[in-house]
């Protein structure tokens, strides 16, 4: 039976509201970066799962979670793009936003006897069972593992802040060694367990390292644009604009002061690691969707 969940659902209403409420309290307390995000965090999955069943309600809560944060913070991406658009985005309204959004949500009918119901089991096990087991008793697996850390290590160590061609540059050929055993190895375990959900860390962590050498290597960035983009994004948080407003970066600028503002983490670091991490993951998440 379809019905509302804001008219129907008390604990609904009580836990929203505390996390929005929480989010609120972040866009103008001085907290700790670390509990901004996880508050942050923890508001997108509770509201995205909500979100998440109704866009894919025959899919498993693993990818209802995915698609439903997904459309959470596009639909924060859309709304604030349009008013930076036409006015300016500053706390008040991101603080609108982060309101109306879980508020509109809780207005769409779905087939559910309670939107907490699922919250009560909130992991797939029958689809994560296997990856406990899977990490611990593979050895391979864990190799793989361990051969992306010791990569990632490697380009730790190797940080640069001077003018570079090329990371590739500094990097010895022991790094490529590893990386080509490490990445025949990632092959083989997916090839001798097809269906493993283990499969996504592997994969997500290899995607990322591959996407991040320029991001970890390059201490100060990588090219000229980054630079022009972090100083637009710091007049636009302390000014709430700046012209000439350009639409073909709209998304990315609303995008890093909103998260900027919720969580705390410094500008710049968001700026960098917003498209390199945001590929590692969603890139291996929707291709195993797809494909599988």
């Amino acid at each position: 039976m379809e019905q509302s969940r804001l008219l129907s659902h008390g604990k609904y209403i009580t836990l929203g509201t505390i996390l929005t409420g929480l989010v609120l309290f972040n866009l103008w307390s001085p907290t700790s970066i670390l509990l901004s995000s996880i508050i942050f965090c923890f508001y997108l999955i509770f509201f995205g799962q909500n979100l998440g069943q109704t866009l894919v309600p025959d899919e498993k809560k693993f990818w209802q979670k995915i698609f439903g944060v997904m459309m959470l913070i596009g639909l924060q991406i859309i709304i604030l793009s349009i008013i930076y658009w036409f006015y300016r985005v500053d706390r008040q309204i991101i603080a609108a936003v982060v309101v109306f959004l879980p508020v509109s949500i809780s207005f769409i009918k779905i087939r559910c006897a309670s939107p907490l119901a699922d919250l009560t089991n909130d992991f797939d096990w029958e689809s994560y069972a296997g990856t406990k087991s899977y990490l611990a008793t593979k050895l391979m697996a864990l190799l793989v593992i361990s051969g992306q850390i010791l990569l990632i290590w490697t380009l730790l160590e190797k940080r640069f802040s001077d003018t570079l061609v090329s990371p590739w540059t500094i990097i010895g050929p022991r790094f490529f060694i590893v990386f080509v055993i490490t990445t025949i190895g990632l092959l083989w375990v997916l090839q001798k367990s097809k269906h493993a959900a283990s499969n996504l860390l592997l994969i997500i962590l290899h995607t990322t390292l591959i996407i991040t050498v320029a991001l970890i290597v390059f201490k100060i960035g990588f090219g000229f644009d980054p630079f022009i983009h972090r100083a637009t994004e710091k007049w636009i948080l302390e000014h709430g604009s700046i012209e000439p407003k350009i639409p073909y970066y709209l998304g990315q600028y609303v995008l890093v002061i909103l998260a900027h503002l919720t969580t705390k983490i410094p500008l710049a670091i968001i700026d960098k690691i917003l498209v390199p991490i945001g590929a590692g993951l969603l890139l291996p998440l929707l291709t195993y969707f797809s494909l599988s």
